[in-house]
């Protein structure tokens, strides 16, 4: 791997960055996802207050909940995805979080703290989307769980089809993606050749959900690497173990090419360099050239034997037959190898300047496309350039026309400045003037109206008669301190002491009717009378002994149920409550109406032989007797006096 592609946020994977640049690798940084922060209602914020365990998926996540809020709950568990998150959360919000050993989903569900969420309140903060796993797993054991997304991930371009022509052109082999939207933002392209392209690189993810999600969704079957992580050193780690196994895996392959051309390359510039089985190979050549064509005495001798008519034949065949070497045969088969070998190298050189003069057309494109960058580049540098002259011009012309505001404004405050001490002293004594009689008339506030009258009293010295405008002044602060206020404060604490003794008031809760009257009777001395003598015994004795009671109605009131007696209590302090607001704005109908229902209510419901009910009958008939307005009518000296000194 020669160029490697890192497709986090912009604000992460720095870390990465710095140390595979560090460890020799090419490395560029393309992110292929934006992220957005989600605004969140108060009532949905709320649940976290409430949760027994708050899951943190992502650092985002704690990011985004940062922005919404300042604080967490300290009695709450706290669970992140991982190392990265928890260290965000603990620097944020100062809290520390539960790890899972596997940081993922799976991980998250083998915590004890997860285990048994049997009715208990989980709020889970996460992005917008995502997975549902965790959430249903959580369901299926009896949580209640809430969701709470903060952000959302979207693609920085609508189609990856630039992203993918320029990693082309810069040889990107290697490529890291962290989620499956990244995958999707980067497989989302139109171009078939490209994709293939894509599909080859080596491509590290983070889980095996997203190097399943390729091969599904997208049939990658390339090198697809899963590390153990998202964390930066974990990537890391993982990138140079590839690395080191790319390495080793082409030494291997070098080496076992090199013991393949050492044992099939031809060397005839020196006999010393020949191996055993070379120069074999030359020798039986050499012995191959020189054979002579001879007859074959042993078979002659032996066929001498034979009859004469077999013998014949048998010299003719000897005649004719050449004796063939098998090191020979061995040598004729070698030569043939070392020339389909001469072949290959020629045909292996040949595509090796093919991919040359591929790599010098890629790079001349490349360069086009980096001097096309540059001049669009100069372009919109000249754009910013036009922009900020403008806005240099508009910006002196709004500072001109600031000092010119500050100007006309100075001007005006020395114009006011300049005018004589005396018309200011005129102006403001004909608004206090206006407001004493707003005060004093109509409000009866004799507070305020002694205020302003001390007030007009300074300001005397500046008419030329102060003397007159003293001299009224203290006619109406005399005038102003005869009068009576209401007593509303007192009679608006009384009412509130009312209110409070109002609870323990007992209530009317059984009413018996009157007896009847026993009629005292004596015994007759009759003989005769002996039926109604024996009567009255009868009624005498059930009288010391039963004690019956006889009522003229047939049964008594029930007692009072609990609601019942709340809702009387109620009602009464209603009537006070009434009252106190009736008293503060002077409204003396309601005032009135509100006491007198409050007495007519407390003889229904409640026993007026109890001396606390008594009590507070007596106080409210009192209250019901203030008069709470003030209907005397003044007439003030010094508006009149100042008023016509002004004029």
């Amino acid at each position: 791997m020669k160029h490697l592609l890192i497709t986090r946020p912009i604000d992460k994977g720095n870390e990465l960055l710095l140390n595979l640049e560090a460890a020799g690798f090419k490395v560029s940084h393309t992110p292929v996802l934006a992220l957005d922060y989600l605004d969140v209602a108060p009532a949905q914020l709320a649940v976290i207050d409430e949760a027994d365990v708050v899951i943190f998926i992502s650092q985002d996540a704690v990011k985004g909940l940062a922005m919404l809020r300042d604080t967490l709950p300290a009695s709450t568990q706290y669970v992140a995805v991982g190392t990265s998150t928890a260290s965000v959360l603990k620097t944020t919000f100062g809290m520390q979080a539960l790890v899972p050993k596997q940081q993922d989903t799976e991980g998250m569900l083998a915590l004890n703290v997860l285990a048994d969420v049997s009715g208990k309140q989980i709020v889970i903060v996460k992005g917008q989307g995502g997975r549902p796993d965790l959430a249903k797993s959580l369901k299926s054991r009896g949580a209640l769980l809430n969701q709470l997304a903060v952000y959302e991930r979207k693609p920085a371009e609508l189609q990856s089809d630039e992203w993918l022509d320029l990693w082309k052109r810069s040889e990107i082999d290697g490529i890291v993606i962290t989620s499956n939207a990244a995958a999707d933002a980067i497989f989302n392209s139109t171009q078939e050749s490209a994709l293939s392209w894509l599909k080859g690189c080596t491509l590290f993810v983070v889980s095996q959900r997203i190097a399943l999600h390729l091969q599904q969704t997208y049939g990658v079957q390339g090198d697809v690497i899963v590390t153990d992580g998202a964390q930066d050193e974990v990537v890391f780690k993982a990138i140079l173990s590839a690395r080191q196994a790319l390495a080793t895996q082409q030494e291997l392959t070098s080496a076992l090419e090199e013991k393949e051309s050492e044992r099939i390359r031809p060397d005839t510039s020196s006999a010393s360099t020949l191996s055993p089985i070379q120069k074999a190979t030359t020798q039986t050549a050499k012995e191959f050239t020189s054979v002579h064509v001879e007859p074959d005495h042993t078979q002659e001798s032996t066929m001498s034997e034979q009859p004469q008519h077999t013998m014949s034949s048998a010299a003719t065949e000897a005649k004719t037959r050449i004796p063939v070497s098998k090191v020979g045969i061995l040598a004729l088969t070698l030569a043939m190898m070392l020339g389909g070998a001469g072949a290959a190298a020629v045909w292996y050189g040949e595509q090796q300047l093919s991919a040359m003069n591929e790599r010098t057309n890629a790079l001349q494109q490349e360069n086009a496309f980096l001097q096309q960058q540059v001049v669009t580049q100069k372009t919109q540098l000249a754009k910013l350039n036009q922009a900020m002259s403008g806005f240099d011009e508009q910006l002196s012309r709004t500072l001109s026309a600031q000092q010119t505001l500050m100007s006309d404004t100075l001007a005006q405050v020395k114009e006011v400045a300049s005018l004589p001490q005396q018309q200011f002293a005129k102006s403001e004594a004909a608004y206090l003037v206006h407001l004493l009689r707003f005060k004093a008339v109509v409000e009866h506030d004799w507070q305020t109206s002694e205020i302003l009258l001390s007030r007009l009293d300074k300001l005397a010295v500046h008419f030329v008669d102060p003397h007159v405008i003293s001299a009224a002044i203290a006619q109406d602060l005399v005038t102003i301190r005869g009068q009576e206020n209401p007593p509303l404060e007192t009679a608006y604490v009384t009412l509130m002491g009312l209110v409070q003794q109002a609870p323990e008031l007992p209530l009317l809760t059984l009413k018996l009717p009157e007896e009847n009257a026993v009629e005292q009777v004596t015994l007759s001395e009759d003989v005769n009378d002996w039926q109604a003598n024996l009567k009255r015994s009868w009624d005498k004795f059930a009288e010391d002994f039963i004690r019956i009671r006889k009522r003229e109605t047939i049964t008594a009131e029930p007692l009072l149920s609990a609601s019942e007696q709340r809702l009387l209590r109620a009602a009464f302090e209603a009537y006070l409550t009434q009252a106190q607001t009736a008293l503060m704005k002077q409204q003396t109908a309601v005032y009135q109406s509100a006491l007198h229902g409050a007495i007519e209510h407390l003889n229904t419901h409640f026993d007026t032989n109890a001396a606390v009910v008594k009590g507070m009958k007596v106080e409210l008939e009192r209250l019901a007797g203030i008069s709470i307005t003030t209907d005397t009518q003044i007439k003030l000296v010094t508006p009149e006096v100042i008023e016509g000194l002004i004029q």
